[in-house]
């Protein structure tokens, strides 16, 4: 058994003897706990009952700080399913909490959290000033690096090249000065970051240092056993593949990234690589995949109320000829 199904096996028995002891207060923090779980086991769905039955349980609490970091992961668990109005809501929770107690950590989470979901949203400059506010607000390294290598993806997202690469390699060195030390161990992340750094490398135009990069990051989502990263690292892969004109490999990777996504219920990340498969389809000639690429992923942000990316996915589909009618 690994540590992931470790530590979910002792929480549920914490939840459990909590339960038939009717102490609220640690059937709350066992809650939290399953919910983090959920979250890195890719199952935002559980994660996000979880959090709810914590939420509940430890409002009736004076725990504030666990209250402030279960309205955290329950943040990070409506971000993963896509469900990005109540990831907001969680997440502003966690500040007023944080700043309720004069917990800078709690704010930090908050702020990141806050900033990563506005990136997706499509607005850039309020994920970039959140995520710097994080950077700054960060008691200690661990924290710090988190923030940094999330100001990195916004700037990846913002398609700003230069300064996703900065912001990334700055966090991952201070992670590996930190295990290096003994002060970092959760190496899940890593493989997160690294295949970010991987698409901001092939957005610079340079798709050789960008594979070598998605191949250390699939290395490290393995070993993590984190599919969300392994996920992450097969998209980068692929377009680092596709920018290199190998089609056939870049489609391979795609659709192993499309099922890893699928399985953990990113439907958000499932409709990006939908649409990055519509175009790639499209290229390779397969014009009626491409369409169907296409229109389900349209669909998926609509569904997610998602402006930006339905009308990105519109204009794509305008300028391949597909049709987004059924």
């Amino acid at each position: 058994m690994g540590d992931i199904e470790r530590a979910a096996l002792n929480a549920k028995r914490s939840l459990e003897e909590a339960a038939r002891a009717g102490d609220e207060t640690t059937m709350g923090k066992a809650s939290y706990l399953l919910a983090r779980e959920s979250y890195i086991q890719g199952r935002p769905l559980e994660g996000i009952a979880h959090g709810r039955h914590a939420v509940a349980l430890l409002e009736r609490t004076d725990e504030h700080w666990w209250l402030g970091h279960t309205y955290g992961v329950l943040a990070l668990n409506l971000l993963h399913f896509g469900d990005f109005e109540p990831a907001l809501e969680a997440a502003d929770h966690t500040r007023a909490l944080g700043q309720s107690i004069g917990d800078t950590r709690l704010q930090t989470l908050a702020a990141w959290t806050a900033g990563r979901i506005h990136s997706l949203m499509g607005d850039r400059e309020t994920a970039v000033s959140l995520c710097r506010r994080a950077v700054d607000l960060a008691p200690d390294p661990v924290a710090r690096g988190m923030a940094r290598g999330m100001l990195g993806l916004a700037y990846r997202e913002a398609d700003d090249a230069t300064r996703a690469i900065g912001e990334l390699e700055h966090a991952l060195e201070e992670f590996r000065q930190m295990r290096a030390g003994g002060g970092y161990r959760f190496g899940q992340i890593d493989g997160y970051f690294t295949a970010v750094l991987a698409e901001a490398y092939v957005l610079a135009s340079d798709p050789k240092r960008g594979t070598a990069l998605a191949d250390e990051a699939l290395a490290a989502g393995r070993a993590g056993k984190w599919a969300v990263a392994i996920a992450y690292a097969e998209r980068a892969t692929a377009r680092a593949a596709w920018a290199g004109a190998d089609l056939v490999r870049a489609a391979e990777h795609m659709v192993r990234a499309l099922e890893l996504f699928r399985s953990t219920e990113a439907r958000f990340q499932i409709a990006r690589t939908e649409l990055s498969m519509g175009e790639l389809e499209h290229a390779r000639g397969d014009t009626g995949s491409a369409a169907a690429y296409l229109r389900s992923a349209h669909a998926a942000f609509v569904t997610l109320r998602v402006p930006r990316h339905v009308g990105l996915a519109e204009r794509l589909a305008g300028e391949l000829g597909a049709t987004l009618e059924r």
